[in-house]
């Protein structure tokens, strides 16, 4: 994978320190990898850059005064950037990044729309700046050890330093079992933060100041336009975000799924790209890979499917765990980027986000919310309840569980508007559950490929955000682009639906009644309706693999490790693995947690086993 990395000194000299060379190191998972360092007298940085096309836009580029740029990442409105800079149209991206910053200097955040992660350092103000785009597409990791400051795109890199002490924060386990992620900045190392989506980071004289540079616009108050005119801008908009990232060049796939995200967004694609390939995951009977073929065939693209075994599964699951750092363990999306850089796929586009910023979160909420007190409570409502976790803690996590979960929900609320509901709702989620899990996903395709979320354009999110919560329910015009544009598409089911997405929109006052009653009333009224019930749509494997070719392994690692640890309850964990394995409950995603939890132990923390690189899936 591509990365980044450096060591700043506010106060002294840095010399020659041999962390700078571990860090390069770390980052370079193959021999073929090529790297590159910038010095100066209180700073050093640099990255390293795979071989295949448009890897990393990252290199030390440099102004007189020094002034050095390393960046992570692609600019999608390269051609409009560099004729307001009047830079040649094909120049690359960290030339036109430090053209910005010369000509705006942080203000660049306002016209550069892309996918990114910058640093700067300015020798005469001896001041360190990071820079994340909206949606925080690319992980920066940095830590601040009396006058040194350490960053890098990943955690392993920055662990290379010995300023950066391998100690767990306990907040950061009661948020993973909670939540099923870390919430806000925080990292599961102590001392080591990220910096959050839009945001600028500036590190000078001892102080790190801390700015978002952007926040997610108030809906349209009183907007008089019909759905029909929004669905016809939505339509032309996310036609603009996918043309804008096929612009940017290389051989393009699509991970199509059944769903309405990468339906939608192979539909635009197809129009604009030549021969475009799909990518499915999943098992073979299940609706998800049936309804991709269809709707691939509609559109006349091939489609290939990502076939693996449950053994394949098990073998991948380590190598995982190393290249994402705990954050999320998905081999599935590992696999999906290796196939399709195996059929000679550059640039891999996926419909990550679509449907959380479309409104489908805020559908799951909003009816039941009075205020923005009571939308704060319902937030946090999951963190209690998730995988039924609170009884797996052992007696020093759990008598502080309550306060450690209230203490890291408010603190992942700062500078987030508090002014309206829904969109409290959707800050949050966008600044936590969304920016950690898609990240992620992205960094796993990055060892192969470019990847691409068309999604997160800027435009694109503004004009999710203008919406109001009214007409992003169920989403309405998001569901309409497909409907209006898309006929043929309309009357292929999604997964887990047995009806067209023609057909859905008569199903909104189930929706209503749905999301007003709760979660509770759930499993009552789907064991009462089973027989109406699809196929379920079989995309991991993780159910059967914990019980079949890995269940040793998993009490192995669950049990031995933990005895050794002491966060949870063993019995608890007993039981958890023995429901599993008799079949009585499906605890996957709690045992998914628990395994990649402790691999991450042993492989970053554990002193006695120094970091070793895993094969890679």
């Amino acid at each position: 994978m591509p990365g980044i990395f450096g060591i700043f000194d506010m106060h002294r000299p840095l010399g020659e320190d041999p962390a700078l060379s571990r860090m390069e190191s770390r980052l370079r998972y193959r021999g073929d990898y090529r790297s590159y360092c910038w010095r100066d007298v209180h700073c050093a940085m640099g990255g390293v850059t795979p071989p295949y096309f448009n890897a990393i836009t990252s290199e030390a580029r440099c102004l007189e005064p020094p002034v050095c740029l390393v960046m992570e990442g692609e600019i999608f409105n390269r051609k409009e950037l560099s004729g307001l800079l009047g830079l040649e149209k094909d120049v690359n991206a960290p030339d036109l990044m430090l053209a910005a910053y010369e000509r705006w200097g942080t203000g660049l955040v306002d016209r550069v729309n892309g996918s990114f992660v910058v640093v700067i350092y300015e020798a005469r103000s001896r001041a360190l700046t990071f820079i994340t785009d909206r949606a925080g597409s690319h992980l920066l990791h940095y830590a601040v050890a009396g006058s040194r400051v350490i960053f890098s795109s990943e955690l392993k890199a920055l662990l290379c330093a010995d300023e950066v002490k391998r100690e767990i924060d306990p907040a950061a386990i009661v948020d993973f079992f909670s939540w099923g992620f870390v919430l806000g900045p925080r990292t599961f190392v102590r001392g080591v933060a990220l910096v959050p989506p839009a945001t600028i980071v500036r590190i000078s004289d001892g102080k790190v100041l801390e700015q978002t540079h952007w926040r997610w616009p108030a809906f349209e108050q009183g907007l008089r336009r019909s759905v029909a005119d929004i669905t016809a801008e939505l339509n032309d908009t996310i036609a603009m975000a996918v043309r804008r990232q096929l612009d940017c060049g290389g051989r393009a796939g699509i991970g199509l799924s059944g769903g309405l995200d990468s339906r939608i967004l192979a539909a635009h694609a197809s129009r604009v790209a030549d021969a475009l390939v799909t990518f499915t995951f999943g098992d073979v009977n299940s609706d998800e890979v049936q309804y991709a073929r269809r709707v691939a065939a509609t559109l006349g693209l091939a489609n290939h499917h990502v076939r693996y075994s449950l053994l394949e599964f098990a073998s991948a699951f380590e190598s995982v765990v190393w290249m994402n750092e705990g954050l999320i363990n998905t081999p599935e999306y590992s696999m999906l980027a290796k196939t399709a850089a195996g059929c000679g796929m550059q640039v891999l586009l996926t419909g990550n986000g679509g449907d959380d910023l479309s409104g489908r979160h805020l559908a799951r909420v909003l009816p039941r919310m009075r205020d923005v007190e009571a939308a704060k409570e319902q937030l946090f409502a999951p963190s209690s309840r998730l995988n039924g976790s609170e009884r797996i803690f052992g007696p020093s996590l759990r008598k502080h569980l309550p306060e450690l979960r209230r203490e890291s929900f408010e603190a992942s609320l700062a500078g987030i508007d508090r002014s309206d509901a829904a969109n409290l709702v959707m800050q949050h989620h966008a600044r936590n559950q969304l920016w950690k899990s898609f990240t992620r996903n992205i960094d796993l395709a990055r060892y192969w490929l470019r990847h691409r979320q068309p999604y997160f354009d800027y435009d694109l999110i503004d004009l999710f955000a203008r919406i109001p919560p009214s007409i992003r329910l169920h989403e309405k015009a998001y569901r309409r682009v497909l409907i209006e544009y898309f006929p043929p598409l309309a009357d292929i089911p999604l997964p887990t639906h047995r009806v067209s997405v023609r057909a859905e929109r008569y199903l909104y006052p189930y929706y209503k009644v749905r999301n007003t009653l709760g979660h509770w009333a759930l499993p009552r009224l789907h064991r009462v309706l089973r027989h109406m019930a699809p196929p379920s749509a079989v995309v991991s494997y993780n159910y059967e693999a914990y019980r079949g070719p890995l269940r040793d392994y998993v009490r192995s690692v669950v049990l031995e490790g933990n005895r050794r640890r002491g966060y949870f309850d063993q019995s608890a964990l007993r039981d958890v693995l023995g429901a599993h394995n008799a079949g009585t409950g499906n605890h996957s995603f709690l045992i998914h947690k628990l395994i990649t939890f402790e691999l991450f132990q042993r492989m970053f923390i554990d002193p006695a086993q120094p970091i070793q690189q895993c094969a890679t899936a």
